[in-house]
């Protein structure tokens, strides 16, 4: 009995293949290729647009079960789409940021030409603060301070509560400050009522 090219041989002493193996490499039955397999990238990218548009996680992997994937298959399925989601999301960050800085240049550019300093002023520190070129001093609320930082504007507070003696010294400076807000609420409540 001859092999010819990629023929499996078959005869009367040499059985078909039945358990998945065809010319000495183990071939995985239809069941074990479609568990093992990606989910399709068609279900795939419809997960991601359902996602985006509203459907909530567990509804898509319902959905993919309805495809007839399995609890499991769905939840990779899924797990991929939000993971699309969110590299997309990532790239689409980077690129408004660019359009925003080069609009703000434009919007600058145009401002000077026209003479306009106000707008021209405005774009730049709109700039400045997309870039966050400002100090930390100058950034505002809710900027975050180093511990260096944070630490001499503590002692600082302090040099003005303390002297106060609205409590006992062995108090943190946050109870000072709390006695120091609750005075000033009451007198301007008291203030405001003699008017």
């Amino acid at each position: 009995m001859a092999i010819e090219g990629d023929k499996v041989p078959v005869g009367p002493d040499i059985p078909a293949p039945t358990d998945g193996r065809l010319g000495g490499l183990l071939r995985p039955s239809q069941a074990e290729r479609e568990h093992s397999e990606k989910p399709s990238t068609t279900l795939r990218d419809r997960i991601v647009l359902l996602l985006t548009n509203g459907m909530s996680v567990e509804a898509a992997e319902g959905y993919c079960a309805k495809q007839g994937q399995d609890l499991d298959s769905a939840r990779r399925t899924v797990a991929q789409a939000r993971q699309r989601i969110t590299v997309a999301a990532d790239y689409a960050r980077d690129e408004q940021l660019g359009k925003a800085v080069m609009r703000l240049d434009d919007l600058y550019a145009k401002s000077i030409a026209a003479q306009d300093a106000r707008t021209a002023l405005q774009a730049q520190r709109e700039l400045n603060r997309l870039l966050c070129l400002y100090s930390v001093g100058e950034r505002g609320p809710g900027a975050s301070d180093s511990s260096d930082e944070a630490a001499q504007r503590l002692e600082l507070i302090a040099g003005y509560l303390l002297p106060l003696r609205l409590t006992d010294e062995r108090y943190p400076v946050e109870e000072h400050a709390r006695m120091a807000s609750e005075i000033i609420r009451k007198n301007r409540l008291a203030g405001v009522q003699k008017r």
